[in-house]
């Protein structure tokens, strides 16, 4: 209904989260016995074949349930978060218009400086919530999802029908035959991992797989490809300019994507696959940018702070030490890397051999044409003009 009851939810969905994960050392157990069983030929191979793909198959579903349940909720208080703002700036502008529809002049010398004075405060009143507004122009990730949905409609018509595939029977049996082993010995190579990957277990593997390559690559690579590096992050925004405060400096969790010398901010992993930035956030320039840990910072622990060269200065929360050091080290090597890049471009090693070493780069696609965003705005701001 509102911002506090998603919130609500939120935090008892993350509760059922906890007890998924409670529960992956009995998934990993009961997964090895099964293999075990199936090595030594067990008499009921085939049943435990079949239990472990039940098994599997729907633990599975219960995480893709869990993440599509989370990534609702999400969309929903973006939704009631604009909702509140929104109501919040329409009783301001209600609240001027009986000053504005005045037709008093004075009638003295004493009377106009009064009103003058009068509208020097409401001009400035008005400007302070010239951010508020265009916080408000801003498409929420669930518009700018449907505009996405939209396009893809739009090019399917284009396209011509394609041929309906072949069957695959032979094929489909085949791979649920290996789907178990397969399985297994992708979740059970470690006790700390889940038999499924939760949603938080892909971003731990990418960014745990990238400070595995940086470590056994060349010097001059390892500095490049360390420049590549995505995850979430809990992030504060402090300054917006060399002499002014961000408006709103409050914690949110966003999921980070450094890619060359541009850092990038996503709601989530399938929202930087798909190029839909946090609330259209465009990536900010880390050119001769400045990354350090944030020192003088004691509300919370693992914070740096990264500050840009236009004034903007953002404040990062990593989960450990470990973590915020590899993040640091990351940004680093990316604010630096067009001297990296320049001084291996007089090697004779390929860029096509280089490129195949690093991460594949996060593309972001214009959200909308502007004669779209135009009318968006419009119909958003719909709801300001009505007069009662």
């Amino acid at each position: 209904r509102d911002v506090s009851s998603v919130e609500l939810l939120m935090n008892n969905h993350q509760g059922i989260k906890a007890e998924i994960d409670a529960r992956n050392d009995s998934f990993t157990t009961c997964i090895e016995l099964g293999k075990s069983l199936l090595a030594r030929k067990h008499y009921a191979s085939e049943e435990i074949k079949e239990k472990l793909l039940q098994l599997t198959e729907k633990r599975k579903e219960m995480i893709d349930k869990w993440e599509d349940r989370w990534e609702w909720l999400r969309l929903i208080l973006e939704v009631h978060q604009f909702s509140r703002d929104a109501s919040v700036a329409e009783a301001w502008l209600l609240g001027q218009e009986p000053y504005l529809s005045s037709r008093e002049i004075g009638q003295s010398v004493d009377e106009v400086e009064k009103l003058i004075k009068r509208h020097e405060a409401f001009e400035k009143s008005a400007a302070t919530w010239d951010e508020r507004f265009s916080a408000l122009e801003r498409l929420t990730t669930l518009e700018l999802l449907e505009v996405r949905r939209q396009q893809e409609e739009e090019e399917r018509k284009r396209q011509p029908p394609s041929p309906e595939p072949s069957p695959r029977t032979g094929e489909e049996s085949q791979e649920t035959n290996e789907m178990v082993n397969g399985a297994a010995d992708q979740r059970t190579s470690s006790k700390e991992t889940s038999p499924v990957p939760s949603p938080t277990g892909d971003r731990k593997a990418k960014t745990s797989l990238q400070a595995q390559t940086a470590a056994t690559l060349p010097a001059k690579t390892q500095e490049i490809a360390s420049a590549q590096m995505e995850g979430f992050l809990n992030r504060k925004h402090e300054w917006e300019s060399h002499s002014k405060k961000a408006s709103n400096r409050s914690w949110h969790n966003v999921y980070c994507v450094i890619n060359n010398q541009e850092m990038g901010f996503y709601k989530d992993a399938k929202a930087a696959s798909s190029g839909i930035p946090y609330h259209s956030e465009i990536p900010v320039s880390l050119k001769e940018a400045v990354c350090e840990v944030a020192v003088e910072y004691k509300k919370k622990k693992h914070v740096f702070k990264l500050r840009l060269t236009d004034g903007n200065e953002y404040l990062f929360q990593a989960k450990d030490e470990e973590e915020m050091n590899i993040w640091i080290q990351a940004i680093t090597f990316a604010i630096s890397s067009d001297k990296i890049e320049l001084s291996t471009s007089t090697q004779s090693t390929p860029a096509s051999n280089r490129a195949q070493t690093l991460p594949a780069s996060v593309t972001v696609t214009s959200e909308s044409s502007p004669g779209k965003r135009e009318k968006d705005k419009e119909k958003r701001f719909s709801l300001f003009g009505k007069k009662k």
